[in-house]
Order: structure tokens, then C-alpha cells, then sequence
């Protein structure tokens, strides 16, 4: 059954999820998203961004990493080792990334892979990690459809007609997100 049928007749799965989006929006909650250097053990975050429940950028900014940039990387997020030469590093934004994240409900398309590259980040530079409560946005659509595949952020605003341009840039990434939990809150059959 395709995606948009599946969403029109799964009701309990639709009112759970929109249970969910509505509590993360009245809970104040923030949306995070990154770029970084790779997907393994030694990759950083070379961008983040985040933003409130309402659009409002309260954090985006470019990273200079403690590596190169492998050229396969900037092929997909456009950030090149140029981009970020004369940027703060990690060490030298985390004092307002902390301030800002704090106990603070956080909102990730793909929690369990942004957290990782934070906290990964974190390590590296050998600071203390951050304690906030994290929600995965992934998983909430997921549970929307009623899918056990994960669905890409492109699939997903996609199939909720959500205008997504500047994939794989964090602000946009933050943006997309956003919308598709409003969506999500928002929908009716």
C-alpha cells in the first residue's frame, strides 16, 4: 500500500503521533540539526543549527573541525574545508551551545545519529556533555505512517507537501523539521 493511503487509514497511529507533535510544540521544545565531516567513530560537526518553535534562529553557525573535510562530505552538504578556515571551533562555541540546549526538550530529524555526533564532538574536545532531553522526529513520522522502515527528512516533508529546499544544510534541515512536526500536529483526515 502506498504511503499516502496507508496515512488516510491508520487513524490510531495518526492521533498517537499527533499527540506527540502537539506536546513537543507546548513543551517549548527546540529543533537541532548538524552537518558534520562523516558517519564513523572519528566524524565532527562542522555546522549547527537550531531553532524554537516558532522559526526563530536562536543558534546557527559553521564549525572550523580538527580535520579535513573529506571532498565525498562536501559533495553532499556543500561545506568545504575553505568554508570553515576562518570559523570558531567547537571548543570555542560550546560555552553558548550549552547555555542554549541545558535540560531543554530537543527536537532531531534522526536523534540517535545527531546526538551521537554531538556528544562524539563533546568527547573529542574532551568537555562535559550536555544534558537535555532528546525526541526523534524520524521516529514520529514513522509512527504517523505507521512504517517500520525510517523515512529520509526529503521522503518525509514529500509526503506531507512540504516545500523542501537546501538539503543537507542544517538551518533548512531545522526548518523542514519543524514543519513536518506542525504538520503532523496539525493533520486531519
Amino acid at each position: 500500500m502506498p504511503i499516502k493511503q496507508q496515512v488516510e487509514t491508520v487513524t490510531a497511529y495518526n492521533s498517537e503521533a499527533k499527540k506527540m507533535a502537539q506536546l513537543w510544540l507546548d513543551n517549548d521544545c527546540l529543533i537541532l540539526d548538524t552537518e558534520t565531516t562523516g558517519l564513523d567513530d572519528y566524524a565532527e560537526i562542522i555546522e549547527i543549527s537550531i531553532i524554537d518553535g516558532e522559526f526563530n534562529v536562536i543558534f546557527n553557525t559553521l564549525i572550523k573541525p580538527s580535520c579535513k573535510i573529506p571532498k565525498e562530505v562536501t559533495a553532499v552538504n556543500n561545506i568545504a574545508d575553505k568554508d570553515v578556515e576562518h570559523e570558531k571551533t567547537f571548543d570555542e562555541i560550546y560555552p553558548r551551545l550549552k547555555a542554549i540546549l541545558r535540560d531543554r526538550l530537543v527536537i532531531i530529524y534522526n536523534s540517535k545519529f545527531d546526538t551521537r555526533m554531538l556528544n562524539q564532538t563533546i568527547d573529542l574536545y574532551d568537555l562535559k556533555r550536555i544534558k537535555f532531553k532528546s525526541e526523534c522526529a524520524m521516529l514520529l513520522f514513522s509512527k504517523f505512517i505507521d512504517v517500520k522502515k525510517w523515512q529520509k527528512l526529503s521522503e518525509a516533508t514529500e509526503h506531507m507537501n512540504i516545500k523542501f529546499i537546501n538539503q543537507h544544510q542544517a538551518l533548512s534541515d531545522c526548518e523542514a523539521t519543524l514543519k513536518l512536526i506542525k504538520a503532523i500536529a496539525d493533520y486531519t483526515n
